[in-house]
């Protein structure tokens, strides 16, 4: 989420967990305003093993370490093929999950 807030990406390939190791299934993402995440309650989301991650704009990444009940012991989805919304469109830019063997191109928004 670093300086990519502003800029739109095409993503394209395939997912292959054996290079990434399915790190993207192994945590719950959760957006949170940055308002809201002030140094207090940072601190106690860290105490509670969520990691928070800080990017440009107004919003914050909150990590919390929780492996889908959907991967098998291979991390293999189970229901790939009727995976949920979310699981089909992320990572959203290359910075969402750098080990991530999709591959992404600027496209300009349009005026």
């Amino acid at each position: 989420m670093t300086g990519e807030s502003h800029i739109f990406w095409k993503r394209s390939g395939t997912c292959n967990p054996d290079a990434c190791g399915a790190v993207c299934c192994k945590s719950l993402i959760v957006p949170a305003d940055k308002t809201w995440c002030d140094a207090d309650t940072q601190r106690w989301l860290e105490y509670h093993g969520i990691e928070v991650k800080h990017g440009e704009g107004r919003y914050v990444q909150l990590h919390i370490a929780i492996a889908c009940q959907m991967l098998d012991e291979n991390n293999r989805c189970r229901i790939y093929d009727k995976r949920p919304r979310a699981c089909r469109e992320y990572p959203f830019r290359p910075s969402d999950d750098p080990g991530c063997t999709y591959t992404f191109e600027k496209v300009l928004p349009s005026r």
